[in-house]
């Protein structure tokens, strides 16, 4: 390849900007959620469940649940992450380790 190639290739990339990459539609889709979930919340005592548990027919159980799992999920994956991670230089380490070897 020639340098002119190489020159023009990285000249062409232009940056553009998304449609979240602004925090007013990022507030927007926020409220939007809020919203809707308030509606279900106001909706729910009006409707017939059938509850199969019995704890699930409880007002909001599904609102707390929805919000509780995420919650668990996260937390539950930060604490294996401190149990399976590795130091920075742990692969730097190993590669020393066997260039030494050979």
């Amino acid at each position: 390849m020639n340098e002119t190639t190489q020159t023009t290739t990285t000249e062409t990339s232009v940056k553009t900007t998304r449609w979240l990459d602004d925090s007013k539609n990022v507030d927007k889709i926020f409220w939007a959620l809020i919203g809707v979930c308030a509606v279900f919340i106001v909706v729910e005592p009006f409707y017939h469940k059938h509850p199969y548990l019995g704890f699930d027919g409880m007002f909001g159980f599904f609102a707390f649940f929805g919000f509780l799992a995420p919650l668990f999920l996260v937390f539950f994956g930060r604490c294996i992450s401190l149990l399976l991670a590795r130091k920075d230089d742990f692969y730097d380490a190993a590669l020393k380790q066997s260039e030494d070897n050979h």
